[in-house]
């Protein structure tokens, strides 16, 4: 009968302690005669398992007041991890962009770091605090199950529980898209629109597309299934074989696929809008969608302060908007 019982406790230990560590619980906690009631114990053991929840850390119990969850978050971290997509590798990609003005302003402030390759990065160290861009989900996982934070670079976490542990700082695509449409301005039917979008299933081709073509109904899309312009050619070829009277390019590399082509086929270029605002877009006097390079660093970079110095508050998510650069080559 007592070994039943033993295992019984046991149990109804584990799926408490389960409770703290996801963040279920928070505030005060059920007081003995609460647990004695819901899990069918007696109130003796109850009360036990509330002392040893304390004497684990997970529980303060105040007298006269209650049981309360313990603030159990380890020590703030002592650096910064920047794990980064290899893409970051390609000059003048967006990654290799942020990538080093991200550490350029690091060092500039003296905020401690390292950086690592998605492919070669292990667990996030409790002593570090993860700054992740385009890397694998389980990079980040280990972190939020330790209840550690860290920080997403133009993405955003998952709903519930995650996006309580990780800040993010992203790009409004959609509005950039809406934003490309609206440089066009009035466009006539007797050409049609065009749109060259990334690679099919990246979130940031996705929301470029759906804020231009909820301006533009009419408009063709044709998926390049890459960001750059070499790999990007057959697209852009089949897409001008359309006789396009605009374009609307998801990134620059894409409007700078399209330029060449029409030097391939030996045609006028249509009118184009690039996205991003990269160096080859000023190299081409291309018009585009420019990316808030300025901001989106800046307030990487306060949040990773922040968190260093100890900070617990809440995740944010904040959603920066693009801007229109016209040029008047393009």
């Amino acid at each position: 009968m007592s070994r039943s019982r033993s295992r019984r406790v046991h149990e109804i230990q584990r799926i408490l302690i389960e409770r703290l560590e996801t963040g279920y619980e928070s505030g005060r906690f059920p007081s003995a005669r609460e647990l004695s009631t819901r899990y069918g114990i007696s109130y003796q053991t109850a009360d036990r398992l509330l002392r040893e929840l304390a004497q684990q850390g997970y529980l303060e119990r105040r007298h006269g007041a209650g049981t309360f969850v313990a603030q159990r978050l380890a020590r703030p971290p002592e650096k910064a991890r920047l794990i980064f997509n290899r893409r970051a590798e390609r000059e003048g990609s967006f990654g290799h962009q942020l990538l080093e003005r991200l550490r350029a302003c690091l060092e500039a402030l003296s905020v401690p770091f390292t950086t690592v390759w998605h492919d070669v990065a292990g667990p996030v160290e409790d002593h570090e605090f993860a700054v992740a861009w385009e890397v694998p989900a389980r990079l980040l996982e280990h972190a939020v199950e330790r209840r550690r934070f860290a920080l997403l670079l133009n993405a955003r976490p998952k709903p519930g529980f995650q996006a309580t542990w990780v800040d993010a700082v992203a790009v409004d695509d959609f509005s950039g898209g809406v934003c490309a449409a609206q440089m066009f301005g009035p466009l006539g039917r007797k050409s049609p629109v065009a749109v060259l979008g990334g690679p099919r299933n990246d979130p940031r081709s996705q929301g470029r597309i759906a804020g231009f073509t909820s301006v533009v109904k009419s408009a063709v899309v044709v998926p390049a299934g890459t960001w750059f312009a070499d790999r990007a050619a057959p697209a852009a070829r089949r897409l001008l074989y359309e006789r396009p009277s605009a374009v609307f390019c998801c990134n620059d590399r894409l409007a700078q696929a399209v330029l060449t082509a029409c030097g391939t086929m030996n045609i006028k270029p249509p009118r184009i809008i690039g996205f991003d605002d990269a160096p080859v877009a000023q190299e081409l006097g291309l018009s585009t969608v420019a990316l808030p390079w300025a901001a989106l660093v800046e307030t990487a970079v306060g949040i990773i302060a922040r968190r260093l110095a100890g900070d617990t508050g809440h995740a944010a998510q904040v959603l920066l908007a693009p801007r229109p650069v016209r040029r008047t080559s393009s």
